[in-house]
């Protein structure tokens, strides 16, 4: 029996599954728009943008382990209708993902150009310059991408998957208009800002939908405290 094909089990499947991928094939088309955009502004800023990525990424992993091990603890909570341990770990993962964030900000600025060194074989004044505009943005906004981890690997767990699709559509929106708009008026420093006005326009409507669902789990804790 368990050798026989479930409509249900792979409807339900697909439903957590096909969001995912959505979502990261949108925040990939926004990523190459955002490349194309870069690469007309000169070698200096490409090999910059190629450097301090790599570099925002590696300090990014932090937020994915930690978004990773919600999505998991969430997820057992919610089968086992523990709603109050929910509510309580968000809280308390969205505390330490900011302060985090806090050290993870103060890491890049101090490490962050001689990370960046490693990648040139040769110094290059215009690349260095461009590298640390980039980072500094980074480091300004660090909270944003804490923010998301949160949310988006919550709501993951839970099983609302279709908030990974509208905050891919929320950062498509960022990187886009970065891209065809901004990028045009005022060069490198609208290219360093694309990546936490995506976080910005993905958190929003996840912080959204999360409180609702945070109002419903409130009522159902309520509920089996009193039964």
């Amino acid at each position: 029996d368990d050798r026989k094909f479930r409509f249900p089990l792979a409807k339900n499947i697909l439903y957590i599954g096909v969001p995912m991928g959505l979502q990261f094939s949108i925040t990939a088309i926004g990523s190459i728009l955002l490349q194309s955009a870069n690469n007309a502004l000169g070698t200096a800023c490409v090999a910059a943008f190629t450097a301090a990525m790599r570099i925002k990424m590696f300090f990014i992993c932090a937020f994915e382990s930690l978004g990773i091990a919600m999505a998991t603890y969430t997820g057992q909570n919610y089968g086992a209708g523990k709603y109050d341990r929910i509510i309580k770990s968000v809280k308390k993962i969205f505390t330490l993902n900011i302060l985090l964030s806090v050290a993870l900000s103060v890491a890049l600025l101090t490490a962050g150009m001689p990370i960046v060194r490693l990648f040139m074989t040769e110094p290059n004044e215009d690349v260095l310059f461009a590298a640390h505009k980039y980072l500094i943005a980074t480091a300004e906004c660090f909270s944003l991408v804490a923010v998301l981890f949160v949310l988006r690997n919550t709501l993951q767990g839970l099983g609302f998957t279709y908030a990974n699709a509208v905050a891919g559509a929320g950062e498509l929106i960022g990187r886009i208009s970065i891209a065809l708009i901004f990028t045009p008026l005022i060069g490198f420093n609208a290219v360093c800002y694309a990546a936490p006005a995506a976080w910005l326009l993905a958190d929003i409507p996840l912080a959204i939908i999360y409180l609702k669902k945070k109002k419903k789990f409130k009522a159902l804790a309520m509920r089996n405290m009193n039964t």
